[in-house]
């Protein structure tokens, strides 16, 4: 499996594409519930934590 880095911050790309997995997996796992909106999304991948270092990490298509 191989592993990737997004780049900081991440693409409008990435984001869309982050928000399609946990859009899909909010389906499944929480269906009651709301999917997450783009904008949250967008903002978690985005805005830098206050403690800690954002690392974002990917793995290959139909990696996991």
């Amino acid at each position: 499996m191989m592993i990737n880095s997004l780049a900081l911050p991440p693409s409008d790309a990435e984001v869309d594409a982050w928000l399609a997995v946990l859009t899909a997996a909010a389906a499944v796992d929480l269906p009651q519930l709301p999917p997450p909106s783009r904008v949250e999304v967008a903002g978690r991948l985005r805005v830098t934590p206050v403690r800690g270092r954002p690392l974002l990490w990917t793995a290959g298509e139909r990696a996991g």
